[in-house]
C-alpha cells in the first residue's frame, strides 16, 4: 500500500489510514492461474502427472472435490475466479464477519481485473486495494523480456502515481513479485524484483515478494527469504514496508523465521486454509502445514513479540478454496482461526496487529 502522503490508494481512490480496517494482505480476488501452471509445469505434466490430465478440462464438481483438496489433480477450470456474481457473494461473507479491506495481489499475467475490483467495491463497499508488479517468468508477458530495470521501474511507478492501463485507478503497492527457478530467481525475474526494490525505494509503498522454494534432501522446503533481504538493502528500500510471503510453509524451521523477523522483515502466514496432503500439482513431494501448525507457529511469535510483523490471510486462488464449492472462503480467518487464537492465549491486541487493524500507534505498515 501507498505512499509518501500517508494515504492507501484503493481502487476507488485514497483513504486515510484508519479506514483500512481488518485487513487481508494476500488474496486473489479475480484469478487466472491455468496459463500460468500449465506452461510452466506442461512438459513434467504430460510426463509426470499421468491421470491428473484426466481432470484437466472437466468443471469442478463435487465428484471429485476430495482430490482437489489433495492437490492429487490438476483442473484447469479450478484455477480460474472470473465470475462478478460468484465474487461478490464470496466477499459478502467477508464483509458479513467484519472484513473491511482486501489487498488484490492479482498482476498481468493472474488475471488482474482492476474494473472488476472497482465494481466489487462499488456493491460491497469494501476497500479493494490494487497491486503492480510481474509474477514469475512463466507469466510475464512478452513485452517485459525487452524492458530493462530502468524501464520496469518507471512502469511501475506510473502505475502507482498516475494509473493502471490505462485506468485512473492507482495501485496501492508492489507484489507479488515472484521467483521460481533456476533458485534463487530466473534473470528475468531478477530484473523485475531489482526494479521492484528501486521503485518501492521512490515511491515508498509495500513490496510483497513470493519467494523461491526448492525440496531439500530432507523432503522440506528452502528458501532464499535472506538473499532477498540483502538485496534489499543494498537497494536502501524500506524493510518496514516489506512483506515476504508464504512464511507458514516454513513452521517446520522456525529459528529461520525469527531470523527473517529480526531483521526487520514482515512475514505472511497467508495460506490459512490449504492443508493439502500430498501438496499442489506443483510441488508434489511435499504437504503444505495445516492450520493447527499454523495457529500454534503464530502464537510463538506472538508470545515472542513479533505480533507486528505479523500478517494472516489465505492467498484465495483456485475455486475449490471458495464457500460455493464447499471451500473454507474469505472469511475462514475470521470465522475460525481468531477465535482459535484467542482459545490459545493470544491476544486480541497481538491479533489486531496480525490483521493490519489501525491504532492510535499503528507500526508504519504502508
Amino acid at each position: 500500500m501507498c505512499n509518501k502522503l500517508s494515504k492507501i490508494e484503493t481502487v476507488l481512490g485514497p483513504i486515510s489510514p484508519d479506514k483500512l480496517g481488518t485487513t487481508l494482505m494476500h488474496e486473489h480476488v479475480f484469478v487466472d492461474l491455468a496459463t500460468v501452471w500449465l506452461k510452466r509445469r506442461a512438459e513434467e505434466i504430460r510426463t509426470i502427472h499421468g491421470s491428473k490430465l484426466t481432470y484437466i478440462d472437466k468443471k469442478v464438481s463435487i465428484e471429485f472435490l476430495g482430490k482437489l483438496r489433495r492437490g492429487d489433480i490438476i483442473c484447469k477450470d479450478d484455477m480460474i475466479i472470473s465470475d462478478e456474481n460468484l465474487v461478490s457473494e464470496e466477499l459478502a461473507e467477508y464483509k458479513k464477519w467484519g472484513g473491511v479491506s482486501i489487498v488484490d495481489q492479482g498482476m498481468p499475467g493472474l488475471g488482474r481485473d482492476v474494473l472488476g475490483l472497482k465494481r466489487m467495491a462499488n456493491l460491497l463497499g469494501l476497500n479493494l486495494i490494487a497491486v503492480t508488479g510481474f509474477y514469475n517468468h512463466h507469466s510475464h508477458p512478452s513485452y517485459v523480456k525487452k524492458m530493462s530495470v530502468e524501464d520496469l521501474k518507471n512502469h511501475f511507478i506510473k502505475e502507482l502515481t498516475e494509473g493502471i492501463e490505462g485506468t485512473p485507478i492507482k495501485a496501492g503497492g508492489i507484489g507479488e513479485v515472484a521467483n521460481t527457478e533456476p533458485v534463487p530467481h530466473h534473470p528475468e525475474e531478477k530484473k523485475v524484483l531489482e526494479a521492484s526494490f528501486l521503485a518501492q525505494t521512490e515511491v515508498g509503498c509495500s513490496f510483497t515478494l513470493h519467494p523461491s522454494k526448492i525440496d531439500s534432501p530432507r523432503k522440506k522446503m528452502v528458501t532464499y527469504g535472506e538473499l532477498y533481504l540483502d538485496m534489499l538493502d543494498k537497494a536502501g528500500a524500506n524493510i518496514n514496508k516489506f512483506y515476504l510471503s508464504h512464511a507458514d510453509w516454513f513452521t517446520w524451521d522456525m529459528k529461520y523465521l525469527r531470523r527473517l523477523l529480526d531483521r526487520g522483515a514482515t512475514l505472511l502466514f497467508d495460506t490459512f486454509g490449504m492443508e493439502s496432503y500430498s501438496g499442489p500439482p506443483y510441488f508434489p513431494r511435499n504437504r503444505t502445514p495445516n492450520d493447527v501448525e499454523r495457529v500454534t507457529a503464530i502464537f510463538e511469535l506472538c508470545e515472542a513479540g513479533y505480533d507486528k510483523q505479523l500478517v494472516l490471510s489465505h492467498d484465495m486462488c483456485s475455486k475449490h478454496m471458495l464457500k460455493r464449492y464447499g471451500g473454507y472462503g474469505f472469511s475462514h480467518i475470521l470465522e475460525h482461526i481468531v477465535p482459535e487464537l484467542l482459545e490459545w492465549g493470544t491476544s486480541q491486541k497481538q491479533i489486531d496487529n496480525c490483521l493490519l487493524y489501525t491504532s492510535p500507534s499503528p507500526r508504519d505498515r504502508g
